[in-house]
């Protein structure tokens, strides 16, 4: 996959704090432990100069050096065993003085063999989607913000049993996490419990990219016909989780139904969880999309439908009775 050159300069950065890190760490270890083990820095000190005799003899080539570069390496590997002995005797870990990369695979180099490490793909499709998620005009909330309060008695169970669901979806989460989306009318919550989601996933190190489906379909549109650049398709169709906002807002278009029967096909052949919030139902669905999208959606996705009243007129009200010059509308 391509990625922007910013993503790519980030994950460097990121890499080589981690390198740096580790190897301090390192030396701050070796130090303590040359202070309280005086017989290892001896051993280390006798392997160094025997190190150095060993090139040397090499490029002697004199024929007595195989013998004594032999003797040397028996020597080194002796004191060797003997650092490990003691570090296990002092600190229960034979291998104590080891560099602990976060990435043992490419010790935080990005890379094993010319090819970019699994460590590397995972940055660079946080940073990727951190880029898109920041051109979003969707504000995140955490899901200590719920308020059940906002829905009625009669609703508010179920709203409820909604939020722990959602909590549980993302402590949970992984790539066998079904799809799931959230249906119901205006203003009952469905982008701030995504907005939550998306946060608590965020928070985790998991990348996961949240736009309105107007915004993302716009940037598909902007690179297709190169008014941008970026490889956002290839993004959508590989982030760990995919949260699209408002599906069903953007204006008829078959480009805009034939980018997102891709992404959301894609996803499902890839078994790349998904959240889509709409306020259109199944048959507004199937009325809006070709039948071939929208028997995909509710064929493969698990359904959590919204109820309650409408909570940003409810927010407008009390607005208006705790501040009485309170501008905003009443929708």
């Amino acid at each position: 996959m391509k990625y922007t050159e910013k993503a790519i300069q980030r994950a460097d950065r990121e890499l080589a704090l981690r390198r740096e890190n580790a190897e301090n760490e390192q030396l701050e270890r070796e130090e303590r432990i040359t202070r309280e083990l005086p017989e290892i820095g001896e051993l280390k000190r006798s392997m160094k100069d025997d190190y150095y005799s060993l090139i040397k003899l090499v490029a002697s080539h004199d024929s007595n050096a195989s013998a004594a570069a032999n003797r040397i390496k028996e020597k080194n590997l002796a004191a060797q065993r003997r650092i490990e002995e003691l570090l296990k005797m002092h600190t229960g870990d034979a291998h104590y003085l080891d560099v602990r990369y976060a990435c043992p695979a490419c010790r935080d180099r990005g890379y094993i063999e010319g090819r970019r490490c699994p460590c590397m793909e995972d940055l660079l499709k946080r940073f990727t989607a951190e880029e898109l998620n920041s051109s979003s005009a969707i504000d995140l909330h955490d899901f200590s913000e719920y308020r059940s309060d906002y829905y009625p008695e009669s609703d508010r169970h179920r709203m409820n049993g909604m939020y722990v669901y959602l909590k549980k979806y993302c402590a949970e989460f992984s790539n066998s996490s079904c799809n799931l989306i959230l249906t119901g009318g205006t203003g009952l919550g469905k982008t701030f419990l995504s907005s939550c989601v998306a946060k608590s996933m965020g928070e985790k190190g998991i990348p996961v990219s949240f736009m309105s489906a107007f915004d993302m379909l716009r940037t598909l549109e902007n690179e297709h016909f190169g008014r941008a650049e970026g490889n956002t398709m290839d993004h959508l169709l590989t982030i760990d989780l995919l949260i699209i906002d408002d599906l069903g807002s953007e204006p008829p278009s078959n480009l805009y139904e034939t980018f997102l029967y891709n992404i959301i096909n894609g996803r499902i052949n890839r078994k790349m969880p998904t959240i889509i919030s709409t306020n259109l139902d199944g048959p507004a669905m199937r009325t809006k999309y070709h039948d071939r999208l929208a028997s995909r959606v509710m064929s493969e996705y698990k359904s959590l439908r919204f109820r309650g009243d409408d909570i940003r007129q409810i927010k407008a009200i009390e607005n208006r009775k705790r501040n009485p010059g309170y501008q905003g509308n009443i929708l």
